[in-house]
This record gives C-alpha cells, structure tokens and sequence, in this order.
C-alpha cells in the first residue's frame, strides 16, 4: 500500500476516504456498489465499531 493511502487513512474515516479516492459519497452502515468487483447491485457497506471504520462486501469479495 502506498505511502499516500495509509497517510489517509490514518486522518480520515472511512466514508471520507473512500470519497476522496473518486468512489462517491459512502454513509456509514448504507450498502453501495462495490468497488472492488463489477457489482451489478449494492453490496458493499462501512461501518464503524469500537471507533475503527471496517468494510464489507456482501457478495463475498472481500472485508475489513
């Protein structure tokens, strides 16, 4: 991972980096495409526990 993505994600939270990074705007725990895979409907969510924002992708590719 680069230099530039952990500096990042160490300043901002997740929907604000995802953002950023030209995926549009993300609402925390609000299924959107998945941008890891070509998702034909919403699969991918943000959520934030313990004060740690974490990523899933409901279709199995991936989380965090």
């Amino acid at each position: 991972m680069s230099d530039e993505i952990l500096s990042a994600k160490a300043r901002l939270p997740m929907p604000d980096l995802l953002e950023k990074l030209g995926l549009g705007p993300v609402v925390a725990n609000k299924a959107r495409k998945c941008p890891l895979h070509d998702d034909k409907s919403p699969s991918f969510s943000v959520y934030q526990k313990e004060g740690k924002w974490g990523w899933k992708c409901h279709a199995h590719c991936g989380r965090r």
